[in-house]
């Protein structure tokens, strides 16, 4: 089972890097949740990529989501930031 838990990992990491590639230098929103805390669509958006796949391949487990918060109860729960680096990201450093 360990296996399926990490090839949903790798795949979920896979289509949020491909979503982070995307806005790469494109990105047209940026808002700040707090002072200095920003978010951006790219942010969003991979989250959702994120999510998309593993409740695909787990329907049943919970999610702490930094931009979305937390939804479903269940033992098993994915702690899930799409993107660590949201300031250097929107510099794109």
């Amino acid at each position: 089972m360990e296996e399926r838990y990490l090839a949903t990992a790798i795949k979920a990491a896979q289509q949020a890097g491909a979503v982070l590639d995307l806005y790469w230098g494109q990105l047209k929103k940026i808002s700040e949740k707090t002072p200095g805390n920003l978010v951006s669509e790219a942010d969003t958006q991979a989250e959702e990529a994120i999510l998309k796949v593993i409740q695909n391949d787990f329907p049943d487990h919970a999610f702490w989501a930094e931009e979305s918060g937390q939804s479903g109860t269940s033992p098993y729960v994915w702690s899930i930031d799409p993107l660590d680096g949201t300031t250097n990201y929107a510099h794109q450093y």
